[in-house]
């Protein structure tokens, strides 16, 4: 049975013709003309960007951390966009989340119960006790982090293991495995990278 995030995402592609996800990481200091560098100045940008990709997105994708460098108001910020977001719209809160396992259990229900994220993300660095609490929302979606564009990805998770296999490889083997449990584990791969074909042939 496919995953509900999954479908939704699927039927938006193919009704809006793209795959384009918007990132909302609002940084008050590169607000355009005419917002103030407030909190309020960002709850009206972030809501007019919004409004503008209706029907041109499959999914929108709130960055946490901006939100908690505004301040508990600017948590009520993100709470606040997503009662105005959709229901048909995914709400992807890139959180990064990941730690042992009573205290992911505390992260997943922050992100999922409290926040609503439809889907967030997940680095596997600590194993499988400390992504499960999330894999356990059955109707959520977790996009584990494999390959991630950021020069510091060769640190980790471009090293070759035993058996000549890179880390990241490893990661996404073992995404695999979590996903055929639980139908709801993606993964995250940057579009920058040279071995992008090669994680879409592995998955």
């Amino acid at each position: 049975m496919l995953n509900p995030v999954v479908a939704q995402l699927r039927d938006n592609s193919v009704a809006y013709r793209t795959h384009v996800c918007v990132g909302l990481d609002p940084d008050p200091t590169k607000l355009p003309e005419g917002f103030s560098p407030t909190v309020a100045g960002v709850s009206e940008f972030l809501k007019e960007v919004m409004a503008a990709s209706a029907g041109l997105c499959i999914a929108f994708k709130p960055n946490i951390s901006f939100f908690e460098a505004l301040g508990i108001d600017g948590l009520k910020v993100l709470l606040d966009l997503r009662s105005s977001c959709p229901d048909t719209m995914p709400w992807i809160i890139d959180a990064k989340r990941g730690d042992i396992g009573n205290t992911s259990a505390m992260q997943a229900r922050f992100i999922y119960d409290h926040l609503g994220a439809d889907a967030t993300t997940l680095h596997p660095y600590m194993g499988e006790d400390s992504v499960t609490p999330f894999f356990e929302y059955r109707s959520k979606l977790n996009f584990v982090l494999g390959l991630t564009s950021n020069p510091g990805s060769a640190t980790f998770e471009k090293q070759r293991m035993a058996g000549a296999e890179a880390l990241w490889e490893r990661v996404i083997r073992q995404c695999q495995s979590w996903n055929r449990t639980f139908n709801n584990v993606g993964m995250v791969i940057g579009g920058t990278h040279s071995e992008l074909a090669i994680a879409r042939t592995m998955a």
